[in-house]
Formats: structure tokens, sequence, C-alpha cells
């Protein structure tokens, strides 16, 4: 008799089912080919080194024209050069809270929720802005066409500096941005288009000869916007938000060129509907796809979740992850560099499937589809990929256990596993069940691997049945 696919394995997750733990997906992202979806085990981290006061991350930047890459751990600045880290002359006056950092032509710019610095790239330095001109509660920073942007955390104005001089502001360029009038809570620029959002609406600007330098964008305006900067992430051309509307709970949404589109399913905004101010945003791209991952600051043991904008599909994260930031830096197609938000451990990312040292627990729950009560099942078996990183021989095994009461409680299960040969290339391995009898129509099975793979991809997974159909 044949061996017939299990579609619920390795289609997309989290569209409207009722039940939480159906479909349930952790430590794994989707990734579209052309013979349908496969499962990749998401990408681990690794320590790369760690700054002197070993502080968390309150916010980074890489510098395209310099080469190097900032970030702010407690009142210091460090430049990173992709080998090792030191710190500039010259301190914040904050040594708290998020920072949000900006490039310009030969400068950077910092924001700290009360004031702005320059960073000087070559000389390492860095210096407060003390300006008169220059706002108060300076929360968010950006550059556009040399010029540098600020928002306050308490007013709808922005402000703008001088072409490549940050340490100097004039009041005759500045204007009103969001037309409703709420707060402006962080600003982005994207292909010369400056992005307001408010805490209700984000404003699209563009240059012009009008004065002030920048004008809004005719009918551009979207009614969604955030709270605080950490609501805001970035990668590529694509902005990121966890968005408000002064109609409708938060949800995820992603702005591209010029286009707002909602990403969060109804199951993802049910888990999201209680976040408030602690929630981050990180986004960043590797391995040919943009992932953005939201989670909950301060939140133990809280489910995060992880989209892939090339497959538009959710999985989830353990929050133990612990990233404050990720950068794309350095040389193109490298791996990206994560911030750690309780220390001051900086990570690549992607080079080992590995959490921080720890071996990633990848969770999959699916059920039978259409199944019916009478289904004697022979089997499945499960065709993956596995790389491991030691040229030593290990064996990949993983756990199946069952659920008849809706994900609640599962059994003790079954263990499967396949010796994997020496090497650190790819290679094939079948894991295939025993007989598994009659079960309940709509059955979860949840799988859990665990142990030294470096890297798994589920390809397939299919069952054998004397009666009735998966």
């Amino acid at each position: 008799m044949p061996w017939q696919p299990i579609p619920s394995v390795t289609e997309p997750h989290y569209l409207d089912t009722n039940l939480n733990q159906v479909q349930k997906c952790v430590n794994w992202y989707h990734e579209k080919t052309p013979n349908g979806f496969v499962l990749k085990s998401l990408h681990g981290f690794s320590v790369r080194n760690t700054v002197a006061n070993n502080s968390a991350c309150r916010g980074a930047k890489f510098d395209a024209t310099s080469g190097y890459l900032f970030s702010v751990h407690d009142n210091t600045v460090y430049r990173s050069d992709g080998f090792g880290s030191s710190a500039l002359t010259g301190t914040l006056s904050t040594n708290a809270g998020q920072v949000v950092l900006a490039s310009g032509l030969s400068q950077l710019v910092v924001t700290d929720g009360l004031y702005g610095y320059v960073i000087d790239p070559v000389a390492a330095t860095v210096t407060k802005i003390t300006d008169g001109n220059f706002p108060a509660n300076a929360q968010s920073c950006a550059c556009i066409n040399g010029q540098f942007l600020v928002t306050t955390s308490d007013n709808d104005r922005w402000y703008m500096s001088k072409v490549d001089d940050g340490l100097t502001w004039t009041p005759l360029i500045s204007g009103r941005a969001i037309t409703s009038g709420d707060k402006l809570a962080h600003v982005e620029v994207v292909r010369d288009i400056a992005y307001f959002i408010g805490f209700f609406s984000t404003e699209p600007w563009s240059t012009s000869t009008v004065d002030p330098y920048l004008q809004p964008i005719s009918g551009a305006a979207v009614p969604v916007g955030v709270r605080f900067p950490s609501h805001v992430a970035r990668v590529g051309d694509r902005i990121c938000l966890f968005g408000w509307s002064d109609k409708a709970a938060p949800s995820l949404y992603a702005i591209e060129g010029g286009q707002l589109n909602k990403i969060a399913t109804p199951y993802i905004e049910s888990r999201i509907q209680s976040w408030d101010y602690n929630a981050k945003l990180i986004a960043y791209s590797i391995d040919g796809c943009d992932f953005l991952e939201a989670y909950q600051i301060m939140s133990a043991g809280f489910t995060g979740f992880i989209y892939n904008f090339a497959s538009g599909t959710w999985d989830e994260i353990p929050t133990s992850r612990g990233l404050a930031y990720v950068a794309n830096a350095f040389i193109t197609g490298s791996a990206p560099i994560g911030f750690s938000g309780s220390d001051g451990s900086l990570y690549y990312m992607g080079l080992f499937n590995t959490q921080n040292g720890s071996n990633l627990v990848r969770i999959l729950d699916f059920k039978i589809d259409g199944g019916m009560s009478r289904t004697v099942n022979q089997g499945i078996r499960f065709e993956l990929e596995a790389q491991h990183d030691s040229s030593s021989s290990y064996t990949l095994s993983a756990t199946l256990q069952k659920s008849d009461d809706a994900g609640r409680t599962f059994d003790t299960g079954i263990t499967i596993s396949k010796a994997i040969t020496n090497g650190t290339s790819a290679q094939q391995v079948i894991l295939q069940t025993p007989p598994l009898g009659s079960f309940k129509a709509g059955r979860i099975y949840r799988l859990t691997f665990t142990g030294p793979a470096a890297r798994l991809i589920l390809r397939r997974a299919e069952g054998l049945v004397t009666v009735g159909r998966f």
C-alpha cells in the first residue's frame, strides 16, 4: 500500500484554528520550495565576543560608510570591526532605557529619550549635543540626505540638523507632523521618504523645495501607529510595526513601498492583544530570507513569534533567546550580529543551530487531516536533511507523543532514532515509527527533536494506513 503525505506537517501554521496547540511549531520556520513548504530548524547563535562593561545592549546600528558596528551598553558606546569591540571616548548622560542610532554622511546621532549625542566613527568619540535649538526629550532619530531628523516623546513636531552636522540645529527647519495631532513616537527614513510614526497614525513625507524641507505626501497617511521605538523594527526597505489604531487592538504590520499590510493572523492577534509597552520587535535577513521576531520583554517563559516574509508564515520561538537587537553588518552575506538584552554578549547568528551554546529543542504539533476513528495507522515516516558541526558520529532522535484532548496533555510517547555517519556534510535521514494503531479523528501528534544536529530540514512526512485516509 502506498505511503500518503500528511499535509498538515508542512503547511503554513497559525491560520484560523481555535485550537492553540494544533499545528504548533517551535524553533522551526517554513520555506517555500517548488515542491511546497519545507520546515527548517530555526537559526541559533553562538557567542562572538563581549563588550568590556558586560552590560545589556540599549541599541545598535551598522554604519555602512565607516564599516563599523556601533552599540550602546550602559552609558558607553562601543565600536566593532567584526573581530572585537572597543569603547569610544565620551559617554552618555543616561545609563538605562532604549536608545536609537542614525547614520549620516560622516557622523552618527544617538537619542536616549532625554538628550542627543554625535558619534565620530573615525575619531571614536561621543559628543553631547548642546545646541539650544535641539529639542528636549529626544526619543528617536533618522537621517535624510545628510540631515538628521529627531522626534521627541512629548509633542508632534520633528526637528532637523544642518547638513552633515549633528551638533548644529536650527528652529527654521522643523515641522508639525501627523495630521491627527497625536504625539510622535518614532521616525524612519526609507529611500528619501521620512515616515513619522505617531501613536495612532503614520505619515510619509518627501523632500521638497518648499520650506520646510520636508512636505507630507497627500493621501498617503495610514491609521496605524506605535507607542515606543521598541515597537518598530527595520529590515532592508521594510518597516515592521507592533501597531495600534484608534479603533482596534494592537496587531503586527509591515510597510513596504509605502503600502501598509497586516501580517498577523487572527491566531497571532489573539496572543498579542495583552502586550503593552513591553512589546519588542527585531528584524534581520539571513539565509536569503527576511525575518521578524516579536515578543514581550521581561516575560519569562512567554512565547514569542517569528515571521518569515518569504513564505508568509508564523512560527514560535522561546523568549529565552533574549536578543535585544540584531544588526545585519559587515560584508554582504555575513551572519547578522545579535546583542544580548541581559549582558554584554554579542552573537553570530545562523552559523550554528544552538541557542547560546545549548541545543535548540524543536517541537512540531500536527494532526491527521480528515482522519476517521476507525483508521489504523501502520506508521509515520519523516524524511529529513541533517547536518552536524562535528566530525564524530551521533544519533539523531525524536520523541513522538499523542494527545486526544486538543493538545492540553500528551502521553509519554515513543522515541525514534537514526545513527548519523561521520562528517559535517548534510545527509538524508529517514525516521520511521512503528505501527501506531487506531486513533480518534483529529488526534494531535507532537514531534520533539533534541540533540546536537547543527541544522535540520524536514522535507516530507508520510503515513501508511490500512483503512481510511490521512
